[in-house]
C-alpha cells in the first residue's frame, strides 16, 4: 500500500519537499495481536519504483528523511472485533498519524498554591490541550495511491 501526500514537508536536512509518495509495508505479529508497519518515505512514486529496481540489484533504499516523522508503527489488533480487513486498519492508523495534531493534556494548578485544579460541578482534574506534535498535512492533500 502506498499513500501520497501532496502539501509541503520539511526533511530532517532543512530541505523542503512538495509532495511524498510514502510506502507501507505490514504485517501481523506471531500472536495475532499486533500488527506493526512500516513506512518508507519517497519524494514520489517513480522513485520508489526506481529504487525497487536498485534494491533488487544490490543497491540500497534512497528514502527521504521526513522532519519528526516516525517510520515504525504498532497498532494492537483483535481480528474478533477489528475484523480482516488489516490494510484498512492500517491506512486508518496512518491516515490520522498524518492528517491530526498529537496532543497531551496537561494538567492546571493554582498559581498561588500550587494544588491541582479540579472542575467543581465534577472533581476531575482541569487539564488543557498541548500540541505535541503538529499534522503533517491536511486530509485533503492525502489519497491512497496503490493497494499493492
Amino acid at each position: 500500500m502506498a499513500i501520497q501526500i501532496n502539501s509541503s514537508l520539511d526533511l530532517t536536512n532543512g530541505v523542503s519537499v512538495d509532495q511524498a509518495y510514502l510506502r507501507v509495508e505490514h504485517q501481523v505479529d506471531i500472536f495475532g495481536v499486533k500488527i506493526v508497519y512500516d513506512v518508507y518515505p519517497y519524494v514520489n512514486r517513480d522513485t520508489y519504483l526506481e529504487d525497487k529496481i536498485s534494491v533488487n540489484d544490490g543497491g540500497s533504499l534512497k528514502t527521504i528523511s521526513l522532519e519528526n516523522f516516525k517510520t515504525s508503527h504498532v497498532l494492537q489488533y483483535d481480528k474478533v472485533t477489528d475484523g480482516n480487513d488489516i490494510l484498512q486498519l492500517v491506512h486508518d492508523d496512518l491516515f490520522s498519524y498524518i492528517t491530526e495534531d498529537e496532543i497531551y493534556k496537561k494538567p492546571l494548578y493554582d498559581s498561588s498554591t500550587g494544588e491541582p485544579l479540579l472542575d467543581p460541578s465534577t472533581g476531575a482534574l482541569i487539564t488543557e490541550d498541548v500540541i505535541f506534535r503538529t499534522k503533517f498535512a491536511n486530509a485533503a492533500d492525502v489519497s491512497i495511491s496503490d493497494l499493492n
